[in-house]
């Protein structure tokens, strides 16, 4: 083959990996983190990863608080608690992480914040804000 020949396939065969790999969902994932003491360090943090729909909760701070990840998902028009509607909590202390798989379905958009609790059924406070993302 000449090799004019072989540059315009190279071009084509690039075109089309480039088309195939544009196709496939895009994997979101994020966290946010909550500050309690000067503002200026994370106590606690949740990580969310859409593949698998993987809710991680972080205790990064000794300061004798839990933590608590909550997650709601979008349909029917108005945000829904996903199950469990408390939260998932991380009671472990400084350096330890609670993890729980979803199951979500793909493409919905999901919310997730995290807040400090003292005791898996204490009132949350030093909330995060709310993270948009999605399944």
């Amino acid at each position: 083959m000449a090799k004019r020949q072989w540059s315009i396939m190279a071009v084509i065969a690039s075109a089309t990996l480039m088309v195939a790999l544009s196709a496939q969902p895009a994997q979101a994932s994020g966290s946010v983190c909550t500050v309690w003491y000067d503002n200026n360090f994370c106590s606690g943090e949740v990580k969310f990863a859409s593949d698998g729909e993987i809710l991680k909760v972080l205790d990064l701070r000794a300061d004798g608080h839990g933590v608590k990840g909550f997650l709601q998902q979008y349909y029917d028009f108005s945000w829904h608690w996903v199950t469990p509607s408390s939260g998932l909590y991380n009671g472990y202390g400084n350096g330890w992480t609670a993890v729980h798989d979803y199951d979500i379905p793909e493409g919905r958009d999901v919310r997730y914040r995290v807040c400090l609790t003292d005791g898996a059924s204490g009132s949350p406070y030093a909330c995060s804000a709310w993270a948009i993302d999605s399944a």
